[in-house]
């Protein structure tokens, strides 16, 4: 029990006093000692609890001889740095719903210049060519959807006759942004890569954390926060931060942004030369439906990932713009024909809309420079029309296609290229899992 001090001794007292308070300090230390290395050991036992934990669900049965190897779908869902990859391990996000550990996240390494500085090659062709000719498309495909969404930008919201034309790389915009600096177009694209790169395949649910992340966080935007974000993408952040399993039968809507187009490339370029066309065409249709859950999106965006497969391949435009033996049947069919077969373009946000913009600058100009700037000048959707330009003329003209000045001037250039030269690198590029009761 404690004692009270005399009141005829105030020295005493005095001194009591601080002895009881050095003590206490002291017993607050052990205590925080104990907790930290409690701590310390619960983390510990939950990475290995995690590692060791399956899977919550893979693909089913159906068209098993379509989908990757069953062994590939074992592997741990949770995101680990690869032995001599260049990233460097993140914090966890909250855990979601109850449906899944918490995700561990991996934020690419740009500090990288030796890697920076093999990224050459200056200039503007007609198209890639000798043994380097696919890493160059590649290159151009990632690289040229940033171009494209720092270049249309500035015009933003915009119609015809509202700005002065765009002629370069320029800063304002709604969001007053410098020269160079991209909207949600790149930063979702860059979310799916480094999710691919860090997975070592498809996971649905890491992709979602990822956009959540940047959508509240602001990871991978140019800023450090998330400035920009399409309402198709905002609800679907919302239903995964309330319940991340999507159950059979949820009702497909009708709205069809183009934010599904925007952000393909990495889907189409990771482990390109491992899978087959209509592998890369289903994937495509799987990273739509995480947030445009609808028909519409998923077939557009599975013409349009068809479209960048066979611009990788080297094709000609005319064959670019006819992968019919892609088809994944009639609304393919349907979508692919109103792309190619159009009389008046609109600047919409909507997803047909926008591949009819980059068909038309595409098949009309000859180079990429000018069918961008054709593209962003029409205004309205322009910093995303141009993103989904420049991810198909990137592709077709290759990196050395995209003029200098603009590879040199967009906000990550030579990170972008090196992200994609990793991703064209991979083995391969399985779907892990996804979030859907219907798979």
């Amino acid at each position: 029990m404690r004692r009270e001090p005399s009141l005829a001794c105030p020295q005493t007292s005095a001194m009591m006093t601080i002895v009881t308070a050095i003590a206490a300090a002291v017993s607050a230390i052990m205590k925080a000692a104990t907790m930290t290395g409690t701590a310390v050991r619960r983390a510990l036992s939950k990475e290995v609890e995690l590692a060791k934990a399956p899977r919550r669900r893979g693909w089913p049965g159906g068209k098993t001889a379509e989908r990757e190897p069953a062994e590939s779908q074992k592997r741990p869902v949770r995101s680990t740095s690869k032995k001599g990859h260049p990233f460097i391990t993140g914090k966890a996000s909250s855990n979601i719903g109850g449906k899944r550990p918490d995700v561990v996240f991996s934020y690419y390494d740009c500090r990288m210049d030796d890697r920076r500085a093999a990224v050459d090659g200056r200039g503007e062709g007609s198209g890639p060519r000798g043994e380097n000719a696919l890493r160059d498309r590649a290159r151009g495909m990632f690289v040229g959807l940033a171009v494209g969404d720092a270049a249309g930008m500035p015009v933003e919201f915009k119609e015809p006759g509202e700005f002065e034309p765009v002629e370069d790389l320029r800063a304002g915009g709604p969001f007053n942004l410098p020269r160079g600096y991209w909207t949600d177009d790149t930063s979702m694209a860059l979310c799916l890569a480094d999710s691919l790169l860090s997975c070592e395949g498809y996971d649905s649910y890491d992709v979602m954390s990822r956009y959540r992340r940047w959508w509240r966080e602001g990871y991978r935007s140019s800023t450090g926060t998330c400035f920009d974000i399409g309402n198709q993408v905002t609800v679907a952040v919302l239903e995964f931060e309330r319940e991340s399993w999507v159950p059979r039968g949820k009702p497909r809507v009708k709205a069809a942004g183009n934010g599904s187009i925007m952000r393909l490339a990495p889907a189409v370029i990771a482990a390109f030369d491992s899978r087959t066309p209509e592998r890369i065409v289903e994937t495509a249709g799987i990273t739509a439906r995480e947030t445009h859950y609808s028909v519409e999106a998923e077939i557009g965006t599975e013409v349009f990932a068809a479209m960048l497969v066979r611009a990788m391949q080297g094709a000609d435009k005319a064959d670019v713009l006819a992968p019919t033996d892609m088809s994944t049947g009639k609304r393919f069919d349907e979508i692919l024909n109103r792309v190619t077969d159009v009389d008046k373009l609109a600047n919409t946000g909507y997803v047909i809309y926008s591949l009819q913009v980059a068909a038309w600058a595409f098949s009309n100009y000859e180079s990429f420079r000018e069918g961008m700037l054709a593209a962003v000048n029409l205004g309205g959707d322009s910093d995303t029309n141009g993103a989904i330009y420049g991810q198909l003329a990137g592709a077709y003209y290759g990196y050395e296609g995209i003029p200098g000045s603009w590879r040199d001037g967009v906000y990550m250039g030579s990170e972008i290229a090196v992200l994609a030269d990793d991703l064209l690198a991979m083995k391969t590029c399985p779907v892990l899992q996804t979030r859907f009761e219907e798979d």
